[in-house]
Order: structure tokens, then sequence, then C-alpha cells
């Protein structure tokens, strides 16, 4: 194999922005401060790089700094020239283009040129701690992943990269020789870690925008910041990011905040006293009792406490003819109302809850007569199948309804509640 040391042309020059601050390395032997030259290798293994020398004139003094893939040269700042050698590499000279500044930073690329008929070798590439890892040699993607063997590869200085899912990318400088067989492993350092997102099973756990689970999650997340989101009803979203350490297993667990301080997540059982009034302005009163969670169940029970239309003497239409006759009336009316009622209570949002039902009912207004007896006046009277809707809202103890309530679809009543809540334990 033909070697030879050169400086690759044009690429001494100053580096921006560096500056000496090694304490150990300030001055040369004369007190005069040091520039520093990063001798940078090509086709160099670091074997042969801390074998380099480096010479100057009588008058210039050098420290020497080995260091992967380079070498720091402290330098007195007014050297002219430096000769570099190798005693199986040649060597060769540099005389600096411009004069060097005291405490400043420069850099230089020394190459180990080899002619084309420099021999072949063999190269074989394993990862750990996985096989299958993409390669890159010397820039060109190879079709094959590791574990990858060239017994052809010419002689020279590769740069290989391997990467993996689930693992940093990783770089390693070989320098194979004419007919040589070289094994390299390279090791991947891990880029994800186990992560345990705490959360109940009503919680939805989003991570980076995707939903994850609805519950705990736990997975593996690549190193760097994840925005995570918990959603949940009748709370307010809770966002964080977090950072993920490559290894290091984390837990986290999000606070939430309710959109309703007052309401109770877990449900309460409520009593409302109601009162209602028909289209024709007569009241009724009544009790309502029920349980809510998500769902819930309750029973109402409405009268007039005036129970005259159960066994009335007569009825009439709106002639208010009785058996063809009138009457007479003395201007006394009596007004039965009875409704008992069974349904279904949901929660829609945060406090307020939907309910429907449905029972029996009866509604009769009645009239009495000059010598005494009551005739039930049919046309706004009603019996049988009692329907209901309504409203329901839950404030720190207090409970309202707002119900709508009808009799045979003829007669209506708006029925309005105000009781308390105890909330669930």
């Amino acid at each position: 194999m033909v070697a030879q040391l050169e400086v690759k042309p044009g690429s001494f020059k100053e580096v921006s922005g560096f500056v000496n601050i090694d304490p150990e390395k300030q001055t040369d032997d004369n007190d005069q401060p040091y520039a520093v030259v990063k001798v940078r290798t090509e086709n160099i293994d670091n074997k042969q790089r801390r074998e380099l020398n480096f010479q100057g004139d009588a008058r210039t003094f050098f420290e020497i700094d080995y260091r992967d893939g380079e070498v720091w040269l402290y330098i007195s700042y007014y050297a002219s020239f430096i000769k570099i050698s190798h005693p199986d590499l040649s060597s060769t000279e540099f005389y600096f283009p411009f004069d060097m500044k005291p405490k400043k930073g420069y850099e230089l690329t020394l190459v180990n040129t080899a002619s084309k008929e420099s021999g072949k070798g063999s190269l074989t590439i394993k990862t750990k701690p996985e096989s299958g890892a993409i390669i890159v040699l010397n820039g060109k993607v190879l079709n094959q992943k590791t574990p990858f063997t060239n017994d052809m590869i010419a002689a020279g200085q590769y740069e290989i990269t391997v990467s993996k899912d689930r693992f940093k990318p990783a770089t390693k400088i070989v320098t194979i020789l004419d007919g040589e067989n070289k094994t390299i492993e390279i090791e991947m350092p891990s880029d994800v870690a186990v992560v345990t997102l705490n959360a109940d099973n009503q919680t939805d756990i989003y991570i980076d925008g995707i939903r994850k689970s609805r519950g705990t999650w736990k997975g593996e997340l690549y190193s760097g910041n994840h925005d995570i989101t918990y959603k949940k009803r009748d709370y307010h979203d809770s966002n964080r990011t977090i950072i993920v350490e490559a290894g290091k297993n984390k837990s986290f667990t999000l606070p939430m905040t309710p959109i309703f301080n007052d309401i109770s997540i877990t449900g309460y059982k409520f009593l409302t006293l109601n009162a209602s009034i028909n289209q024709y302005g007569n009241l009724s009163y009544g009790l309502t009792f029920g349980h809510l969670k998500e769902s819930g169940w309750f029973v109402s029970a409405m009268s007039s406490f005036d129970f005259t239309g159960y066994k009335p003497d007569y009825e009439c239409d709106e002639d208010m003819l009785v058996n063809g006759c009138y009457p007479g009336y003395n201007g006394n009316t009596s007004y039965t109302a009875v409704s008992i009622i069974g349904g279904f209570i949901m929660r829609i949002v945060g406090p307020l809850s939907f309910k429907v039902g449905a029972g029996y009912g009866m509604r009769a207004k009645c009239y009495e007569t000059t010598n005494g007896y009551w005739v039930k006046y049919t046309d706004i009277s009603a019996q049988g199948l009692d329907l209901t809707a309504g409203l329901q809202y839950y404030f720190r103890g207090w409970v309202i309804s707002l119900d709508g309530v009808t009799t045979n679809f003829k007669i209506y009543e708006a029925k309005i509640g105000l009781g308390f809540g105890i909330r669930n334990k």
C-alpha cells in the first residue's frame, strides 16, 4: 500500500469565535501566547493519529493534545511552518499561508493519500444490542443491513453510520489496510424510554395529538419532548409537555380540573317540591324523588288536593247542558288533579340533566249547580296517560327542575320544582 501524508489544499483557516481557554496551555516557553491548530484527519485511524510527530523551527514550541478524529496543536502563534510525520505514512511540511494570532483557533485537514492500486481487504460490520440496522458507508446507503460483510472492499478509510428504529444513529471511522480482515461492532444507544401515563378509565390520553388509550397508558416513546393531553367529560383538558430521556423510564399523572366545581361527579339523590299550572290556570302540587349519577331514575306525585272530580254527579260539554237541560250553576268550581309518574334522568353536561317519564294522570274541572250537584266539564278534563319531559340543574346542593306534562295530549301543564340534592359518597 502506497501512503503519503499531505495537508488538504485550502483546508487551513481560522475558526470563527474560537478562543483558547485552556488554563494549562496559555503560553510557550518564551511566555508568548499560544494559538491552537485543530488538525483533522482523513484515512488515518486512531492508533496512527497518536503516532503523528510535529516539528517546527528552533523558535517554535508545541504542546499536543490527541483526540478522537483530530489532534489539537498548541503552537507559538509566530510559527511559520510545521512538519508532520509518521513512521509508516511518510511526512509533509506545511507553511502557514498567513500569520496566526495569539489565543485564536485554526484548523487544517491532514490526509493519508493512497494510490488506486492500494489493494483489497475484508470488512464485517455488526451492531448491538440488535442486528438489522441500516448502514451508510461513506455517505452511501447499502442495500444490506447488519450484519454485513464485504470480502473485497478497497483498502482505505471508511466512515460508517448505522441506524435503526428505537436507537440513536452511531458513527465509526475505520481504516482497512491491504489484505486486512477487519470486524467492527458498533453499539447503538437506545433512543426510547418506557413511559407510564396514569389516568382513570374515563380519561382519554393523547400523545402528540394522537389518541392512545382510555385509562392508563404504558409504552415506549422516543427521547425528546412530547405533548400530552388528558380529556375527560366534565373536566377541562389537561396539557403538559414531558421530556423523555433515552433509557430513563418515567411515570406521569396529569391533574384535571372540573369544569363545574359544584357538580358531584359521583352523582346525587334529590327531592324537590313541585308546583304546576295548566293552560286554564289551575294549580297542583307535589314531590319528586330520584337518584342520578351518569343516569338514574325519578318518581313524581302531584295533586290539587281536591277530589270532587273523582265521582261527579253529572257531565257536560261546552254548552254546559246536562242531558239536554241547563241545570243552573251557583258559580262554585273545583279542580281535581292527580298524577303519578316514573321516569329516566340522564346527565347532559356538567350539572344539567334531561328527564323523561310516563304514568297515570287525571284532570277534572267541575261546576256546582244551584241544587248542590257537581258537573264535570269534559272539554277541559282528561284521564289516562301522563307524559313528561324536562330539565334539571344541580347547584351547590340545590336542585331546580322545569318540566312539561300532558294528559292524553289534551291538558298541558308547566311544572317547576325546587329542592335539594345529597351527593353520593
